[in-house]
Formats: C-alpha cells, sequence, structure tokens
C-alpha cells in the first residue's frame, strides 16, 4: 500500500511539474513575436562544450514598460506567482518605492542554482547557463521602468514557434539533408534578378569590428568564405519569413547545430565546433534583408565573420 501511495504522489508531482513548465512555455510566443519586445532566442543541440543535450534559451533585454502590453505583464506575473509555489525551488522579491516597483521572480526546476563566487545568483540567461545543474529555469525582474525575463530548459518549449506541424521535419534528418534544404531556399532567392549577389572572403586579420560570430579561438588563423545577398525592400519580407522558416525546421531534427533569432536577426552554424556551413540573415530599418550562406570552414581555420557581416566594407572579393 505504501509503495501504491508513493508512486500516486511521484506521479501527481511529475505531471505537475511537466504542466507547471507549460506555463511560462505557453507565454514564449507572445514574447518572441510583440514588435515592442527584443527578445534573442538560442537553441543548440550538441554543440562541443555543451552537456551533450538541447538546450534553449530566451532573453528579453530590459524593456520600457510602456512598451509592454498590459495583457503580457499581467500574464508573465500571473506564471510566475504561481510557478513560485509549485519549482523545485524558488524567490520572490517585492519592494514599492517612489522611482517605482521592484519585483523578481527566480525559479528552477529539478535542481538548484549554483551560485558565483560571492553568492551571487545565475541566471538563466548569463554565458554560464550550462553550468546549471536544472532542467528548466526562469526569472522575471521589473525594475523601476524596465522589466527583464529570461528562461532556460533542456530540450525544446512545445510553445516556441506557431509552425512545427507544418514544418516538421525527421527527427533522423542527416545534416547534408538539412543544409541543402536550407540552400535551396537560399538559392531560389539569389535567382531573382533584383537581388544583389556578392561572393565575400572575411579575412580575420583584417576584421575591424568588436568581435567576431562564432569565434572559437581555437586556431591561430582565421578565415572565413561565401556568398552575401541583398534584397530589395519588395521582396524583402517573403526572403526573411522562407528563411527563417527553412532554419526553424532544423530545430526538430538531430543534427548538431547553434541557433539564434531575434526579431532583425537569424543565425544558424552546424558542426559540434562551429566549423560546418551557417546561414546567417539580417533586416535593416530601410526594409532590405541581407542573407549570407557561409562555406564549411577550411581546416586549420577558425571562423572570421563580424558582427556587422551585412554592412563590413573592408572585405576582398575574390
Amino acid at each position: 500500500m505504501t509503495n501504491k501511495i508513493t508512486t500516486i504522489i511521484l506521479f501527481f508531482l511529475s505531471v505537475c511539474y511537466s504542466y507547471s513548465q507549460s506555463r511560462i512555455e505557453r507565454l514564449l510566443p507572445l514574447l518572441i513575436d510583440c514588435d515592442s519586445i527584443n527578445a534573442v532566442e538560442f537553441v543548440d543541440n550538441n554543440i562541443e562544450g555543451s552537456n551533450g543535450t538541447r538546450n534553449y534559451v530566451i532573453v528579453v533585454l530590459p524593456t520600457p514598460i510602456e512598451r509592454i502590453p498590459q495583457s503580457v505583464k499581467d500574464s508573465l506575473i500571473a506564471a510566475f506567482e504561481h510557478e513560485y509555489f509549485v519549482a523545485s525551488e524558488s524567490d520572490r522579491y517585492h519592494k514599492r518605492g517612489k522611482a517605482g516597483d521592484t519585483l523578481s521572480y527566480a525559479l528552477v526546476y529539478d535542481g538548484a542554482y549554483e551560485k558565483e563566487p560571492g553568492g551571487l545568483r545565475v541566471n538563466a540567461g548569463d554565458y554560464g547557463v550550462t553550468g546549471l545543474n536544472v532542467s528548466a529555469a526562469a526569472n522575471l525582474d521589473i525594475k523601476g521602468k524596465n522589466l527583464m525575463f529570461d528562461f532556460y530548459m533542456e530540450g525544446s518549449p512545445q510553445h516556441r514557434i506557431q509552425l512545427k506541424n507544418k514544418y516538421e521535419l525527421p527527427s533522423k534528418s542527416s545534416e547534408e539533408e538539412v543544409i541543402a534544404m536550407i540552400a535551396a531556399v537560399f538559392d531560389e532567392i539569389a535567382t531573382n534578378s533584383a537581388v544583389i549577389k556578392q561572393p565575400l572572403n572575411f579575412d580575420g586579420s583584417k576584421n575591424t569590428c568588436s568581435y567576431c560570430l562564432f569565434q572559437t579561438n581555437k586556431y591561430a588563423k582565421s578565415y572565413s568564405k561565401g556568398v552575401r545577398l541583398e534584397v530589395p525592400p519588395s521582396l524583402a519580407e517573403d526572403a526573411y519569413t522562407k528563411m527563417g522558416a527553412a532554419m526553424n525546421k532544423v530545430t526538430f531534427t538531430d543534427c548538431s547545430y547553434d541557433l539564434s533569432q531575434q526579431k532583425n536577426d537569424v543565425s544558424i552554424i552546424f558542426g559540434k565546433d562551429w566549423q560546418g556551413e551557417a546561414f546567417l540573415m539580417h533586416r535593416t530599418a530601410d526594409g532590405r534583408v541581407y542573407l549570407f550562406h557561409k562555406e564549411a570552414q577550411e581546416n586549420g581555420y577558425d571562423n572570421a565573420l563580424p558582427q556587422n557581416w551585412y554592412s563590413e566594407d573592408y572585405l576582398e572579393n575574390k
């Protein structure tokens, strides 16, 4: 009888945690799609240096409260208030002040926060997220006139994007197959005569930006080669939608990749050491869209892909 009761309790606890975590997951599309919120997503699978599992992180950068719809703010607070009582570890702080209220929540599931030196809390959005011994973690901070949010989990949230059923690929698709799928969309966009095509070589020794994307500093030399497309405003939205959908298809496969996505920037790179092919997309304020298809790295070379790859003018054409 005791074993039966224990089994029932464990079952309800597992259901509670699963359902509980989905309360926050269901809000993710609101944060991603809202034009007034600057949200950044990171999805990686089996990248070297990770714990060998699929990881998901979303970070809402400090955003003025007045830019966030009241319904979104209320939904976040309600979800965290509920989670405060059911998460495996939780913290809540509320202070009223003349400069504005402070309201902070920190939640973890199936684990505990590892403290930084000095006992500081490690947020899910910090670079040390893979060091957290938890299956999921979330933070909500409303301080004065700004709101910040981050969420981390092992695996893939069910509510990250709304196109799963339409765009899902077989999970066992090979890296060659998914790269060919994205490249086919890239090549289709490139066939339009209004699109400007430019072969480029990024020389790391001439990099003038603050840092390179996908930089591992493993080799003494850095270099990247590929083709950049400049899509005019009349074709830009269609190109952005098609390429964005193609990149997101990969997140339903078991390939080794690293995806970063926000409102006007999406990038994906393949390979456990960031040495595979990569696709990048950027939307400018004037409505143009830039795409870049980076070839796989040559042996003995690290990536040399500047942050402003879409506008950098020191590049050499070969």
